[in-house]
C-alpha cells in the first residue's frame, strides 16, 4: 500500500498478479479508479450493458493507462484467463467494493437495474499511441497528457527530463512548491532524479535522490522541488497524478495553481 486515506477511502497500491489469474465476471464500482501497467500482461473485457454476455477484449501491457469512471462495466468472459505471464500494476481506487451483474457470479446484486447510465473508460497505450510533447516555457521537459480536465479535479501526466538536465534550464519550474489542498502522487518509471525538500519555508534544503520504482507524494503543505544544478544524470521518466483535494477523489473543483517558495 503506497497511500491510504483510511476507512475504506482512497488508496494506491502496487499489485502483482500471477499467470493464470481468472478475475471476476462483469461488474462495476460506484467510484473512480485508475491503473498504470508496469510490466507483464493482463486481459479484461469491457461491457457496454449488463445484457452483454461477452465484452470487448482489452490486452494490457507495460505502458497502458486506464482511467475508469464510476459505473463502468468490466470483468472476464466465462472460462477466460486474465494473465498469461503475470503482471505488475499501479492502481488507485477511491473506495472498496463492487457490484456484479452476472447471476450466480461474484457479488451479484440486482441494484444494477437502478443504474440509469453506465460509463466507458479511457484506455490508451502510452508507448505506441502517444508521442512526447514539449512543455511550453520549460526547456527540455516533455509530457504525455494521459488524463486532464479542470472539470474533474484530476490529471495524470507522464513527464520526461533528458539526461544531464540542469535546474538552470527552467528555474521557475525547478523551484520548490506546495499546494494548500491538492495532493500529488509521483512514481519513477525510468532513470534518476534529484529533489530538494524543506521542513518549512526558509529552512535548509534536504537533497534526495530517487530512481526506478521510487514513489514520492506531495501532500498538502508539503514543500519540495527539483535540486539545484544537475537534476538527472541518466534522464528520468515518471508518472505524476494530481487531485484538487486532499482526499484524492475526482471532484468538480479545479486543481489550484502551485505556490512557489
Amino acid at each position: 500500500m503506497l497511500f491510504d486515506a483510511g476507512e475504506n477511502r482512497s488508496h494506491i497500491m502496487l499489485i502483482t498478479v500471477g499467470p493464470g489469474w481468472t478475475g471476476i465476471p462483469s461488474h462495476y464500482h460506484e467510484f473512480h479508479e485508475w491503473v498504470y501497467f508496469l510490466s507483464g500482461d493482463m486481459m479484461s473485457n469491457e461491457y457496454f450493458s449488463p445484457q452483454n454476455k461477452t465484452g470487448a477484449l482489452t490486452v494490457y501491457r507495460e505502458g497502458h493507462w486506464l482511467d475508469r469512471p464510476a459505473y463502468s462495466l468490466h470483468g472476464l468472459n466465462p472460462g477466460q484467463v486474465s494473465s498469461q505471464m503475470g503482471s505488475t500494476l499501479l492502481i488507485q481506487e477511491e473506495s472498496l467494493g463492487n457490484f456484479g451483474v452476472v447471476p450466480g457470479g461474484a457479488n451479484y446484486d440486482e441494484v444494477y437495474k437502478e443504474v440509469e447510465q453506465f460509463s466507458m473508460p479511457r484506455i490508451v497505450d502510452t508507448v505506441e499511441d502517444m508521442v512526447w510533447q514539449d512543455v511550453e516555457d520549460v526547456d527540455g521537459l516533455k509530457v504525455k497528457r494521459l488524463s486532464d480536465g479542470p472539470g474533474r479535479g484530476f490529471r495524470a501526466h507522464l513527464l520526461w527530463l533528458p539526461a544531464g538536465w540542469s535546474s538552470d534550464r527552467a528555474p521557475d519550474y525547478a523551484k520548490p512548491y506546495y499546494y494548500e489542498e491538492a495532493r500529488e502522487f509521483n512514481y519513477v518509471l525510468y532513470g534518476n532524479m534529484a529533489l530538494q525538500a524543506y521542513a518549512a519555508p526558509g529552512e535548509p534544503a534536504e537533497r534526495m535522490e530517487v530512481g526506478p520504482n521510487y514513489y514520492f507524494e506531495r501532500a498538502p503543505q508539503c514543500i519540495f522541488g527539483l535540486a539545484d544544478g544537475i537534476v538527472t544524470e541518466n534522464s528520468c521518466v515518471w508518472l505524476q497524478v494530481t487531485y484538487a483535494n486532499r482526499d484524492a477523489v475526482v471532484s468538480p473543483a479545479p486543481i489550484e495553481d502551485r505556490i512557489t517558495v
